[in-house]
C-alpha cells in the first residue's frame, strides 16, 4: 500500500517538476550502508531511531529532527521509509525564551534509496527535496550548496514481542 501511495506520488511529483532526478548521485559510501541497514531490518524487524540536523548556511538557524526509518513494505528501489518532526531554533515557544518550539514542527515523511539519496516530502508545507548524501558508520552527512551541513544518525531499534 505505502508503496504504490510513494510511487504514485513520485509519478506525480516528476510530472509537475515538484522534484527533479537530475541531483541523484550520492557517493559509493552509502551502497553498504543502506545494505546494512535493510539486512537488518529483514532478519529482525523493528526500526532506526532517525535523527536529522541541519545547519543552515543561507539563513541563521539550525534544524533538529527525530523520527524513524522502517521497511516500506516491498520497495527495492526506496528501502527505507519514515516519518520525522522537524523543529527550527528559530520558531520559539509562546513566551519566546525557548527556542525548538514543538508545537511548530513541520512533519516530514523520508524515503533513502540504495544507494544514499535520501528524499524528504514536507507534509506541513507540500513540497519535496532530495539530497545525495554520504555515509560513514551509523551517519549520512553532507555538506549541501545553499543549505547547510545535514546529517543524519540512525540507532537500531529492536521490537519488543
Amino acid at each position: 500500500m505505502q508503496t504504490r501511495a510513494f510511487c504514485a506520488f513520485i509519478a506525480a511529483a516528476l510530472a509537475t517538476g515538484a522534484v527533479t532526478t537530475s541531483t541523484a548521485h550520492a557517493d559509493a559510501s552509502c551502497a553498504s550502508f543502506v545494505s546494512g541497514l535493510t539486512a537488518t531490518l529483514n532478519q529482525s524487524s523493528g526500526q532506526f531511531n532517525l535523527k536529522m540536523t541541519i545547519h543552515r548556511t543561507d539563513i541563521d538557524t539550525v534544524q533538529y529532527s527525530e523520527g524513524f526509518v522502517a521497511l516500506p513494505g516491498g520497495s527495492v528501489s526506496w528501502p527505507l521509509f519514515g516519518y520525522i518532526n522537524q523543529l527550527f531554533a528559530d520558531r520559539r515557544s509562546a513566551g519566546g525564551n525557548q527556542p525548538f518550539d514543538y508545537n511548530a514542527a513541520d512533519h516530514l515523511r523520508i524515503w533513502v534509496n540504495p544507494t544514499g539519496t535520501v528524499y524528504l516530502y514536507n507534509d506541513t508545507w507540500h513540497f519535496a527535496s532530495s539530497y545525495d548524501m554520504s555515509c560513514a558508520n551509523n551517519a549520512m552527512t553532507r555538506n549541501i550548496p545553499g543549505l547547510g551541513v545535514m546529517t543524519l544518525t540512525f540507532r537500531w531499534q529492536a521490537q519488543i514481542p
